[in-house]
């Protein structure tokens, strides 16, 4: 595992060792949307122009907020992202509560 810095995402962040994960932080939101949309297989047209949409706006997520979002949609827990990430666990909540609201207001703004 290699430690990269990446401006506005904690150094802790880089040790992380989830490639597809951190390698968004990197991506446009038209990358972020076209990975996703490739690894999602078996899925409606629908629903796979939903997803791609979704991943579109969580590319246009800061970086750190995007990270934060992306390790949720991974599964990890609150607390596991907090270690991460180096967010006390309230800077967390609000961090992803911000995230989701933004996230409906573009989704929203979309349909």
């Amino acid at each position: 595992m290699r430690e990269v810095m990446t401006p506005g995402v904690p150094a802790a962040a880089m040790r992380y060792d989830a490639p597809q994960t951190l390698g968004m932080l990197t991506m446009s939101a038209e990358q972020v949307a076209s990975m996703n949309t490739q690894m999602a297989t078996g899925m409606t047209a629908r629903a796979d122009k939903r997803l791609q949409t979704l991943y579109r706006a969580i590319g246009t997520l800061p970086k750190l907020d995007r990270l934060v979002y992306m390790l949720m949609l991974d599964g990890q827990d609150y607390t596991e992202i907090a270690e991460i990430t180096g967010l006390s666990a309230g800077a967390l909540r609000v961090r992803i509560h911000r995230a989701h609201q933004k996230l409906r207001n573009l989704l929203h703004a979309h349909v």
